[in-house]
């Protein structure tokens, strides 16, 4: 499957597309690709229809269809994120869920700076938008967020969420 310059424009083209993916994702190894399940030529015991159950699709398709219909009029883009936040002049929430600073391994095809990481916390600083923010417990983050709330998230003592700071809170707010 090639990359895909764009959306197609038709209806049609959308859903050939996305069969087309739905396609791939049930006949390789990984689901993106990695490799024909059951091998070039269908030698190894797991066959390339090993996950091609239709009436299990057909519901899957329909329950993602409905979960869609929730959320209609929500935008995903990957745009920078100054664009997305400074250019959206309709009262929003922003969810941001950045390359984590700490994070050093090649999980992430691209990496954020800690100037760019600085850069999105003045940003969240100056808008107006609600907005949540997800990473890592690093005290580098911790000290560009000072001014925000945040929160160890349940039992992942290494995970924050980071949000505005609460209105008339005065000292009930968590310290950083």
């Amino acid at each position: 499957l090639n990359a895909i310059e764009g959306v197609p424009a038709t209806r049609q083209g959308r859903i050939e597309i996305g069969f087309k993916k739905l396609a791939l994702h049930r006949m390789s190894h990984s689901g993106f690709g990695g490799g024909i399940r059951g091998g070039r030529n269908q030698k190894l015991i797991t066959k390339i229809d090993a996950r091609w159950d239709a009436d299990q699709l057909i519901r899957t398709v329909q329950v993602i269809h409905n979960r869609f219909q929730l959320v209609r009029g929500v935008q995903i883009t990957g745009f920078d994120y100054a664009t997305v936040i400074t250019g959206t002049t309709k009262p929003a929430l922003i969810y941001c869920d950045p390359p984590y600073w700490a994070n050093r391994s090649n999980f992430y095809r691209y990496r954020l700076s800690l100037d760019e990481h600085e850069r999105l916390a003045e940003i969240l600083k100056q808008t107006s938008h609600s907005w949540l923010l997800s990473h890592t417990n690093n005290q580098d983050i911790r000290r560009l967020y000072r001014w925000a709330q945040v929160e160890s998230l349940d039992d992942y003592e290494w995970q924050l969420a980071i949000t505005p700071p609460r209105q008339g809170w005065g000292d009930q707010r968590t310290p950083v």
